[in-house]
C-alpha cells in the first residue's frame, strides 16, 4: 500500500490476478486496474513512487530492438 500526498495506491491479487487500487484522498473518486496501466502503444506499465509528498510517481518503459539478418 503506498500513501502519497492526495492518493492511496494499492497492488493486489484476486484470483490469480494482479490488480491495482487508485483512490484520491480528496474526491470521491477510486478505481481498481487489472494488470497495470495502459500507455500509448497499449504496453502495461506500473507505477513507482517517486515523491509523494509531491505525488511524483513514474514507470519503466523497455524498449525492444530486433535486428534481422539476410541468411545468404
Amino acid at each position: 500500500m503506498i500513501l502519497s500526498e492526495n492518493f492511496l495506491l494499492c497492488e493486489y491479487n484476486r484470483e490469480g490476478s494482479s490488480m491495482f487500487y487508485i483512490g484520491n484522498r480528496n474526491k470521491d473518486f477510486s478505481v481498481n486496474i487489472s494488470d497495470g496501466f495502459l500507455i500509448e502503444d497499449e504496453e502495461v506499465v506500473t507505477l513507482i513512487p517517486f515523491d509523494l509528498s509531491k505525488d511524483q510517481f513514474y514507470f519503466i518503459k523497455t524498449y525492444v530492438s530486433l535486428r534481422y539478418q539476410k541468411k545468404n
